[in-house]
């Protein structure tokens, strides 16, 4: 038995696909991931401020926003790890500082704090 495609189905596929290509494209181009990048930098500095006043579940929400992001390059993500467990510390949350701490060496197997 023959298939029969309708003209306006493989339409539809192939606009997706051409939209999927070019949107991936945008996203991991050289300037939307730096300005991705001064998004999460911005949420860390903040987060840093809250941290200074103590309010550290604040600074918590947005170090777990800054990871969340798409396009981050792992650097910036081993930088928010890094700081989640320096603020876990600072609650005594000893399991989470150590998860974060790991996951700092698996974004960033040989970091050394700048």
């Amino acid at each position: 038995m023959q298939q029969v495609i309708y003209l306006p189905n493989l339409i539809k596929g192939i606009s997706l696909v051409i939209f999927l290509f070019i949107g991936s494209a945008v996203l991991y181009s050289p300037q939307v991931r730096a300005q991705v990048e001064k998004v999460c930098e911005e949420q860390m500095k903040e987060a840093e401020e809250y941290y200074k006043q103590g309010e550290f579940s604040l600074a918590l929400d947005l170090i777990k926003r800054c990871l969340a992001t798409k396009g981050i390059s792992e650097e910036e993500k081993g930088e928010a790890y890094r700081f989640m467990g320096i603020v876990y510390m600072a609650q005594e949350y000893e399991k989470e500082a150590n998860n974060a701490f790991k996951n700092l060496l698996i974004m960033v197997p040989n970091y050394i704090h700048p």
